[in-house]
């Protein structure tokens, strides 16, 4: 599928917010979401579809010194198994590395069985896990697994050696 990823704007909180309800049990709302993009080190991509100009899927993700974490990642229901998500997680871990991130971070529902075939395809390992994490529309307890990806030199612009082995915390 043609699919386009967009720099958000100003006007972006109220489509993540109606994917984010789309997708999720426990859905944002507009104004947690336009709270969530006004935090330091911040971003997010938009999947539109060209041809209706609809939002179609999310990626919020959030660097820290060397490090970065997918926040939320989101694709409408009826344009799931397009390879949307790939292209909004390759967006997320290209400017994450760009920013100086090291390795991205993300928890997934361990119940995911698509989502965690998809971050492990793209080369994500798993690092950890969080008991009780999500809360299924019932508000029984889901687990999370924590998910790591080492970004690479390339993927960071970085010239010659020096690379530090991936770790789950910041040193």
């Amino acid at each position: 599928m043609t699919v386009r990823i967009i720099d958000l704007n100003a006007t972006a909180a109220g489509p993540i917010a109606d994917l984010h309800r789309l997708c999720f049990d426990d859905g944002w709302s507009a104004d947690a979401v336009d709270r969530i993009l006004g935090l330091p080190g911040v971003a997010a991509r938009l999947a539109v579809d060209p041809g209706s100009a609809s939002a179609i899927g999310f990626v919020i993700w959030r660097n820290a010194a060397d490090e970065a974490e997918i926040v939320a990642l989101g694709v409408a229901p009826v344009s799931r198994r397009r390879g949307i998500a790939g292209k909004l997680i390759a967006a997320a871990e290209s400017e994450a590395a760009a920013a100086g991130a090291r390795q991205l971070f993300l928890e997934v529902a361990d119940d995911n069985v698509a989502a965690c075939a998809l971050y492990a395809n793209r080369g994500y390992r798993q690092v950890g896990r969080r008991s009780g994490y999500y809360r299924d529309g019932d508000g029984r307890p889901r687990d999370a697994r924590v998910m790591m990806r080492a970004l690479d030199a390339d993927e960071r612009g970085d010239v010659g050696g020096g690379e530090r082995p991936p770790t789950p915390f910041a040193d």
